[in-house]
Formats: structure tokens, sequence, C-alpha cells
């Protein structure tokens, strides 16, 4: 299987942060795009939120919040942070301003995930 290589990374990080296609085309298809930076952590992807407009209220589309997916390596060994979860979201209000944030194992979860920690996630 090809593995997708994001952002600017190179060499060793390069091949420790290759992302399998399906991951890929799961966040392409959610909406998220590739943000990440020669800094990061990890390979990161981000999306923005919108609002349901109501023209009829007077309630005009627009952004609501932030989502950032952080993906980290595939093999636990190699994540930068020690974190048993390979993939991160944070939600920033439109001031980014950090709202919430919570980890999972899998990619299925972390998209389903509707913000805010609570017990049950």
């Amino acid at each position: 299987m090809s593995k997708y290589i994001a952002g600017p990374f190179d060499g060793a990080r390069a091949e420790r942060f290759a992302i399998d296609a399906e991951i890929i085309f799961a966040l392409c298809r959610a909406g998220f795009s590739d943000e990440s930076f020669g800094d990061d952590v990890c390979t990161l992807f981000g999306r923005w939120l919108f609002n349901d407009p109501c023209p009829e209220l007077g309630i005009v589309f627009k952004p609501t919040s932030r989502l950032q997916l952080f993906v980290d390596a595939e093999n636990p060994t190699d994540r930068e942070c020690g974190n048993p979860h390979r993939f991160w979201v944070h939600e920033y209000n439109v001031d980014g301003e950090l709202l919430s944030y919570n980890c999972f194992h899998s990619l299925e979860d972390a998209l389903k995930w509707k913000g805010r920690i609570s017990d049950d996630t």
C-alpha cells in the first residue's frame, strides 16, 4: 500500500509520519486538508465548521469553529509525546482559542467526535 507524506517532513521524519492512503481519503471526504508545518509535532489536518443558516430568521452562513486533527506515527514507539492515542482532535473558536480536545485510537472515532470533553468519549 502506498503512503502519503504530509507536510514538509523529510528523511526519517517523513517515514515515521507517512500515512496510509485510506486515512487521507477519509480526511478529505470529511472536509479536512493538510495543514502540516515543518515544526509540528506530527501531521496536522484542519477544517472549518459552519452554522446552519436560516435566512428567514436572519441567520447567515458563517464559520463557528475550527477543527485540527493530528495524526501521529502509526508505531506507538515512534510517537512524539508518548501518547498512546494516534489521533488528536482540537476544537478552536473563530478567534483561535482552544474550546475542547480529545484523543482517539481510531480515525473513525475521531471523525465522529462532536466536541467538548465528556465522560462518555
